[in-house]
């Protein structure tokens, strides 16, 4: 087997781990305040019942809607890059898998 000198795609599996936890702590965070907000202007309207009260509630409700829709494409961006560093992660190691036929004078550097 030949000398190998590197870490072998553990860096980009670390790296794509840290990119999908971050993008669910970011995923939650903004449920947790626009949940919130909702929720705030939901009892602010509700304590009267004129036409501006419900058109503030729809207002909210639908920037709330759009909100969601901006972090879930984020979040879907932000894991399929993931994915995308786990699946390179993966071929590294497959590609080194492959360099354990040669010869022991050979030394293999990964960066």
């Amino acid at each position: 087997m030949a000398n190998f000198i590197g870490i072998a795609g553990n860096f980009m599996k670390e790296k794509a781990l840290d990119r999908r936890a971050r993008a669910i702590a970011v995923l939650f965070t903004a449920v947790l305040f626009i949940a919130f907000g909702v929720g705030w202007f939901t009892g602010y309207c509700l304590k009267g019942n004129t036409l501006w009260n419900v058109l503030l509630f729809l207002g909210v409700a639908l920037t709330a809607t759009f909100a969601f829709k901006f972090f879930e494409k984020q979040f879907d961006k932000q894991l399929r890059l993931s994915r995308a560093e786990e699946n390179g992660a993966d071929g590294e190691r497959d590609f080194i898998k492959y360099l354990t036929d040669l010869p022991d004078t050979y030394t293999v550097v990964s960066d």
